[in-house]
C-alpha cells in the first residue's frame, strides 16, 4: 500500500528532526538536570522517590511521571543523560505525527475561504516542521533531563484522543481518552484543561444533558490515576495533595519582585524574599509539611494586601502571554543571546494567531480554549516562560492560517 505524499513528507520531516537532534546530542556533555532527574536516582539507590528540598529530603515534591519513566530507563541502560534526551526526542517525533492528525482535524472545522482550505497540507506540515524544529523546544528536548516533551507528548496524544472519540463515538475510546488525560493530569494537572475544548466539541455533536454527562464520565474516570498517587502520597507522608508544592508556588507568585516568578531580574530566586526568622521556621516544620508554612504566608498576602494578589494575577497573565523583565536570566548566555530575537518572532507570531482566531472564530476559540485556561491556572499561582513554549505549537498553527488568509486577501 503507497503511503500518501502528504504522510511521506510528514515520516522525512520527523526522521530529518530527529537525526538531527541526535548528531546535536553527540556533542552535548554537560545537561541541565531537573528534579525529576533526582528522584529517579534517589529511588535507584534508596528506594524512594525523594528530592532535596530546603535542606531535607522530600517524598512529595514533584509528580511521578516522568521520575518513574527515568528509572525504568536508568534501570535498563544505567544513569544516562544522552538516553534521557534520546527518550524526548521519542517523545518529540511521537507528537508531530500526532499533531498532525489534530491540526488537521481542527483545520476542517474552520470556517475558511476556499483557496486557504486548498493549502490545508501545506499549511498543516509547515506546522509540524515549526513545532518539531523549534529552537527553545529542541533546546528543552536535547540540553535537559526535565518532562517538557512529555508534557507535549500527554496533552497533544490526549486531544489526539478527542479527536478520535468524535469521530467515532464509542464509550472504549471515551474511557481511554479518560485514562490518558489522567495520566496526563497526574503528570501536570493544568493539562487537564484539555477538557474544555472536548467539551464543547462534543456539544456540537450531543445535546446539553448528554455532554455534561460524557464530561462527568470522563472527570472520575480521569481522576482515578491522580487519587491513587495521592493516596501514595498520604499512606507515607500524611500530606494528601496532588501538588504537594502549591502553597510554595502560590507564594512565589506574590512576589513583586520576581514578577510571581521562579527568578528576579538580579538572577536571585524566590528564596531570597525569605528573612531569616522564615528559614529558622522552616527549618523546625517536618520536610512534608513545609508547604503548609508557604501557604500560610500567601493567605496572610491574601488576608492583608488582597489588591497585590489582584495585581500579580494581572502581571502574570500578561507575563504568560508576553514577556516579563527577567526573561531569560536562569537561560545559558547563548539562550539569552536569542531572546531579543525570540522575543520579535514571538509577538509577530502571537499577533497573526489572534487575527486567525478573530477572522474563524467559534472553531479557533475551541482550541484556544485549553492554553487559555492554562494561562489563568498559572496566573493564579507562578508563570515561566516555559510554561508557554508549551503550547506554541498550537499558535503557530493558527498564524500560519493567519498568513494564508492575509495572503488569500492579497491575491484577490
Amino acid at each position: 500500500m503507497q503511503l500518501p505524499k502528504e504522510r511521506k513528507i510528514l515520516y522525512l520531516l520527523i526522521a530529518a528532526a530527529a537525526v538531527i537532534k541526535l548528531i546535536m546530542l553527540f556533542f552535548i556533555h554537560d545537561f541541565r538536570v531537573w528534579e525529576e532527574n533526582e528522584m529517579a536516582k534517589n529511588y535507584l539507590t534508596t528506594g524512594k522517590m525523594q528530592y532535596m528540598h530546603d535542606g531535607a529530603m522530600v517524598y512529595n515534591y514533584s509528580l511521578p511521571v516522568y521520575p518513574f519513566l527515568l528509572i525504568i530507563l536508568y534501570k535498563i541502560v544505567g544513569v544516562s543523560y544522552k538516553a534521557a534526551a534520546i527518550l524526548n526526542i521519542i517523545f518529540s517525533a511521537i507528537s508531530g505525527l500526532l499533531f498532525y492528525d489534530v491540526f488537521n482535524a481542527f483545520f476542517v472545522r474552520f470556517n475558511l475561504p476556499e483557496k486557504v482550505r486548498s493549502w490545508q497540507q501545506k499549511i498543516v506540515l509547515l506546522s509540524v516542521a515549526a513545532y518539531l524544529f523549534h529552537p527553545l523546544i529542541t533546546f528543552y528536548e536535547i540540553k535537559n533531563v526535565h518532562p517538557f516533551a512529555m508534557y507535549i507528548f500527554l496533552y497533544v496524544l490526549s486531544l489526539w484522543l478527542m479527536v478520535k472519540y468524535v469521530e467515532k463515538s464509542t464509550w472504549q475510546r471515551l474511557t481511554i481518552f479518560a485514562f490518558v488525560l489522567g495520566l496526563a493530569i497526574l503528570a501536570r494537572p493544568t493539562l487537564g484543561a484539555v477538557i474544555i475544548p472536548f467539551f464543547f466539541w462534543v456539544l456540537q455533536k450531543d445535546k446539553f444533558k448528554k455532554t455534561i454527562l460524557k464530561t462527568g464520565y470522563v472527570l472520575v474516570i480521569a481522576a482515578i490515576i491522580p487519587s491513587i498517587w495521592v493516596w501514595n502520597i498520604y499512606s507515607n507522608v500524611k500530606a494528601p495533595s496532588i501538588l504537594p508544592n502549591i502553597g510554595m508556588g502560590m507564594w512565589m507568585g506574590t512576589l513583586q519582585q520576581t514578577e510571581g516568578s521562579n527568578t528576579s531580574p538580579d538572577g536571585k530566586t524566590f528564596y531570597a524574599q525569605l528573612s531569616d526568622s522564615d528559614l529558622a521556621a522552616i527549618s523546625k516544620i517536618p520536610a512534608a509539611s513545609r508547604d503548609s508554612f508557604y501557604r500560610a504566608k500567601y493567605m496572610n498576602t491574601l488576608k492583608h494586601n488582597p489588591g497585590r494578589v489582584g495585581e500579580m494575577f494581572l502581571v502574570k497573565f500578561a507575563n504568560f502571554w508576553l514577556f516579563r523583565k527577567a526573561i531569560g536570566v536562569d537561560y545559558p548566555v547563548w539562550v539569552q543571546n536569542l531572546i531579543p530575537i525570540y522575543k520579535v518572532v514571538y509577538i509577530v507570531v502571537l499577533a497573526l494567531a489572534l487575527f486567525a482566531v478573530f477572522k474563524i472564530g467559534k472553531q479557533a476559540l475551541i482550541l484556544m480554549s485549553f492554553p487559555f485556561a492554562v494561562s489563568l491556572v498559572h496566573a493564579a499561582i507562578y508563570v515561566e516562560m516555559r510554561h508557554r513554549i508549551m503550547f506554541e505549537p498550537i499558535l503557530i498553527f493558527l498564524a500560519i492560517i493567519g498568513i494564508a488568509m492575509i495572503r488569500n486577501r492579497v491575491i484577490k
